[in-house]
């Protein structure tokens, strides 16, 4: 019973973490410090507020990174959005292939050419 509730306390404690992450990535935000707010989102693990972010300040490389955690966490609309962020039509095709979606992607295999 002692383990049940120390795991209880735990992921109480993680919760209430992640909450002043959270609150202090909003504040740094409002006062426009994206240091902060990069930090803050990386702890809670928002990864796609971390690509938006990333896509509004111009930095291409780590947007690439987001690309690159997106593929190894299988998430497909990760994967989606931060191939439109970059402009990559060729992951865009690919992600849209593995999806079953090959009739949406062909059409912008033009632009591949």
């Amino acid at each position: 019973m002692e383990t049940v509730d120390k795991l209880g306390q735990d992921e109480a404690m993680q919760h209430l973490a992640d909450d002043c992450w959270r609150q202090l990535g909003v504040e740094a935000l409002r006062q426009g410090n994206h240091q902060v707010v990069e930090k803050a989102t990386q702890m809670v693990k928002d990864f796609d507020r971390l690509s938006f972010m990333y896509l509004i300040t111009g930095n291409n490389g780590k947007l690439q990174k987001m690309l690159r955690i997106a593929n190894k966490r299988v998430h497909v609309m990760s994967r989606f959005h931060n191939s439109l962020y970059l402009g990559d039509i060729e992951e865009r095709v690919n992600v849209l292939e593995a999806t079953g979606q090959g009739t949406i992607g062909r059409p912008q295999e033009v632009f591949l050419k």
